[in-house]
């Protein structure tokens, strides 16, 4: 039964959970820091989104630029075309590299440039001899090219600021390279051919180039819009995900403190149905101090009632001593008391030893008595009882246990 109350008061010990894994706005990227803000995800997103489409771009441009290169020396060497093709390429294995070493921006600058003024730069060579030809005012359409990459591969004020760039260009270059007698008349407006102006050949360039980077810096602001709605987003659903691993973590902080309690008030029961041996168990955790105490609380109690029964029992043995010597002095037989298991049981055994040996007052005339009483115990066998009847604390069992 005991073993039975025991196993009923064992508290039952909580499974071992892993902590929550509860990461900050922190997103893997690149080679990149973890971010921890809105706006540094963002980035963080978009630098890795262009850090992959340069290296692509790069050996893209690269590609294209050495595949081109033969053509240049088909059927006679073109050196300017050699040279362009020769800055486009510098250009893109510059930018890998950069790009290999987490300078997305440079990169991205060294590719757009390089398209640039490999562009640029056929326009002024064939501007400054023989002179720009109305064939030649289709090179300025390239340009829309770098401005398109640059909304993808760069930040958003890229397109804007390239679209500046190359209209600058495109109305400096018109305006003050030379042009062919056909460029002349189309500028002029005395083209037999085609009616144009002087405001045709460079409001068109300009136009394209423009709208092209609006339409650049649109495509990039969206990206952006969209990266940031993304992270907004991934920002709701790791709030959610950390509120319910806190709800569950309170939830199982709540469900421990009510175990904890319920053993807490098993042991009191325990304790007052008379289980003396009962303690608490000791977990960590916030019921910890008050476990503690109550283990020494139930020490203390159950030290103080065992000298509370220790005390009872030698009273109850004084009580008796003091009637068995009342007796004695009366003149009947000494009848020790039980022993008490306590330091009084040496009183008793003194008191018990004493009464052999004669030590009490008419003791000794009593045991001569009965002895004369035996020699004539024919004739008065009704009237004097017998020693061991008459005295039978001389040999009681307590007395034949002390003697061995």
């Amino acid at each position: 039964m005991e073993n039975l109350e025991q196993s009923r008061l064992a508290r039952p010990q909580s499974e071992a959970r892993p902590p929550v894994n509860d990461k900050a706005l922190a997103v893997s990227t690149n080679g990149f820091a973890p971010p921890k803000t809105p706006l540094a995800i963002v980035r963080s997103h978009d630098l890795a989104r262009r850090q992959r489409l340069v290296r692509l771009m790069a050996l893209g441009v690269s590609g294209i630029s050495l595949v081109l290169l033969p053509s240049v020396f088909i059927p006679t060497l073109d050196s300017v075309s050699l040279v362009a093709l020769l800055i486009v390429c510098v250009g893109a294995l510059a930018a890998y590299v950069i790009n290999r070493w987490q300078r997305v921006g440079l990169a991205g600058y060294l590719l757009l440039g390089g398209g640039t003024l490999g562009i640029a730069w056929v326009i002024t060579a064939r501007g400054l001899a023989p002179g720009l030809t109305p064939t030649d005012l289709r090179l300025y359409d390239f340009f829309i090219l770098p401005i398109v990459l640059s909304g993808v591969i760069s930040n958003r004020r890229m397109p804007i600021l390239l679209g500046v760039v190359t209209g600058s260009f495109t109305a400096l270059s018109l305006l003050f390279l030379h042009h062919t007698p056909a460029l002349q008349l189309y500028w002029d407006g005395r083209d037999p051919q085609t009616i144009g102006s002087v405001y045709d050949v460079i409001a068109i360039p300009l136009v394209i180039q423009g709208l092209t980077a609006v339409a650049g810096w649109l495509g990039a602001d969206s990206v952006r819009r969209s990266l940031l709605s993304a992270t907004k987003a991934d920002e709701l659903a790791l709030a959610n995900e950390r509120i319910l691993a806190q709800a569950s973590e309170l939830e199982r902080h709540q469900r421990q403190l009510r175990e904890g309690i319920l053993h807490l008030q098993r042991v009191h029961t325990a304790f007052a149905n008379g289980n003396f041996e009962v303690r608490a168990q000791l977990t960590p955790g916030e019921l910890q101090p008050l476990a503690l105490s109550l283990n020494h609380l139930l020490t203390q109690m159950q030290r103080l009632l065992r000298e509370q029964g220790q005390r009872s029992r030698i009273e109850a043995a004084a009580h008796e001593l003091a009637h068995a010597l009342r007796r004695l002095r009366a003149g009947a037989p000494y009848t020790p008391p039980p022993y008490t298991g306590t330091s009084f049981d040496e009183v008793l055994l003194e008191l018990i030893t004493a009464y052999q040996q004669g030590m009490f007052t008419g003791a000794p005339s009593a045991v001569s008595n009965a002895r004369d009483s035996r020699s004539s115990r024919d004739s008065h066998s009704s009237q004097s009882p017998d020693l061991d009847q008459q005295y039978p604390s001389l040999d009681t069992p307590q007395m034949r246990w002390d003697r061995g």
